[in-house]
């Protein structure tokens, strides 16, 4: 019989060996990736669909769990698929614009000025019935948002707006170019938006019945409709743990609410700051 016909108990050896290893390594990276810790699994980013990335310390309700953010930093989203916060002052909703986690500011703007609903009425005029809803918004010392901007001023926006009584209801000549556009009936009843240091916020102030202040960017002019400003609304900074150091890490930002403190969650567990060890897989 042929010597060679059987391969040398060497390569027998080496054959073995090296399937045994392939065996094991599988083995082990199918066993790390299955005890991936949950809370690194669970905080992924999202969005409410205008490609906004919602990330630490926001998160989304029914969207994200709570440990993926900050307490105070729940989100909702509304039907155009904005992300929005609420703030104090009742059941004031804002419109977040823009989110920089690079400075931890966001550009807001209240919800209402978007959700103004212009009809017709019957006698040809337009009315807006958000402002009923609108507070003023004035944060706490301890609040975890502040005002920032170079620009920031207040707007006072005034509703119920007329002189006179019964058929004699008007508007005073002065105010009608300050009319928030879509929100007047005819003479009566109008809406008027007056920055801090006009000189005519104090006739709007005798002429109508209600008024909240609302801060904006930018100062107002005839080429600025007062509608964009405030549609277009104001930043702020936020206060709350730093992610970037567990970020840079490979780690995802978290809070946990047992013991109110911040936590990097990591493929292995989460951690106090940062990660530690992070295995290749995860890189």
């Amino acid at each position: 019989m042929d010597q060679n016909y059987f391969p040398p108990l060497t390569n027998l050896l080496q054959l073995s060996c090296i399937f045994i290893f392939f065996l094991l390594t599988r083995s082990s990276t199918t066993a790390s990736r299955a005890t991936v810790d949950p809370h690194y699994l669970a905080c992924v980013n999202k969005t409410c669909g205008d490609g906004q990335n919602i990330s630490f310390p926001f998160y989304i309700k029914d969207q994200q769990q709570s440990f993926c953010g900050f307490p105070g930093f729940e989100l909702s989203c509304n039907n155009a698929g904005n992300p929005i916060l609420g703030l104090p002052g009742g059941d004031n909703q804002y419109i977040i614009h823009h989110i920089f986690y690079n400075n931890q500011t966001l550009r807001v703007s209240n919800s209402a000025f978007w959700d103004m609903k212009s009809s017709t009425s019957g006698s040809g005029g337009n009315y807006c019935d958000v402002f009923t809803s609108f507070k003023n918004l004035s944060f706490p010392s301890d609040h975890q948002f502040e005002f920032v901007g170079d620009h920031k001023t207040q707007v006072s926006v005034l509703y119920n707006c007329s002189r006179g009584t019964g058929d004699n209801r008007t508007l005073s000549e002065r105010l009608v170019s300050k009319k928030v556009d879509g929100c007047w009936n005819g003479d009566e009843d109008s809406v008027v938006a007056v920055d801090e240091d006009d000189p005519d916020l104090g006739l709007a102030r005798e002429e109508c019945t209600e008024m909240v202040v609302t801060p904006v960017e930018g100062y107002g002019g005839e080429s600025t409709a007062m509608i964009t400003r405030l549609r277009g609304g104001f930043r702020m900074k936020w206060t709350a743990s730093n992610c970037s150091v567990c970020e840079q890490s490979g780690g995802k930002c978290g809070f946990d609410n047992s013991t109110y403190h911040f936590k990097c969650f990591c493929p292995d567990r989460p951690h106090a700051w940062h990660c530690t060890g992070r295995p290749d897989s995860f890189q």
